[in-house]
């Protein structure tokens, strides 16, 4: 059992809560934003759904085009942040 003991109390590690897609398209059409922060991974299976569920009708497109850019951002961000580690 990992964990750590403070005061009598058994502390164990939490794991972060991860967006479902379903929280990253309410996020979207709640004003036309990604206002959260979301993983590559979050935001890849938040289109997935989108494909799935046609119901965005004619919006899928801004929907896909504000969520790549997040994905090429998330890219860009990490890749700055490795070559800074170098």
């Amino acid at each position: 059992m990992a964990g750590l003991i403070a005061g009598g109390l058994l502390l164990t590690p939490v794991a972060p809560a991860l967006a479902s897609a379903r929280q990253v398209v309410a996020d979207y059409f709640a004003d036309g934003q990604l206002n959260g922060t979301y993983s590559i991974d979050e935001l890849r299976a938040a289109l997935v759904f989108a494909q799935r569920h046609r119901a965005l009708g004619g919006q899928y497109s801004d929907f896909a085009d504000a969520v790549n850019q997040a994905i090429t951002a998330g890219l860009v961000g990490s890749d700055v942040a490795a070559q800074r580690q170098l």
